[in-house]
């Protein structure tokens, strides 16, 4: 199924600390949310890697990252929009409308 997903992470304050992006298998966002739940603390390696293990996006499309780190499998480095709207959690980067069919924000401890 190609349908866009995203997974906000932020802090209670609302600072987004962590963004997990997809152009397709979007629908699985809520497995992704629930286990970055479950381990967090994670890396951005981690997050992507949880990503992957729950078949949410593909190695073309899966984008983990963080204010200062990216992680994907393409040679080629992410829009300007993966920085430029990193601090909107529900603002999905992959196209300038920023919309994603399953959006998923979560809360962390500080």
């Amino acid at each position: 199924m190609a349908t866009q997903g995203l997974v906000a992470v932020t802090r209670p304050d609302g600072k987004v600390v962590m963004k997990i992006v997809a152009g397709c298998e979007g629908y699985r966002a809520p497995l992704v949310a629930d286990q970055l739940k479950r381990e967090w603390p994670v890396t951005v390696e981690r997050a992507y890697e949880i990503a992957k293990s729950v078949g949410f996006g593909c190695d073309d499309c899966l984008v983990a990252m963080s204010d200062s780190q990216i992680k994907n499998e393409t040679d080629d480095e992410p829009g300007p929009l993966y920085q430029s709207t990193f601090e909107n959690p529900r603002f999905n980067p992959r196209w300038i409308q920023g919309t994603a069919e399953h959006t998923v924000v979560i809360t962390v401890p500080e």
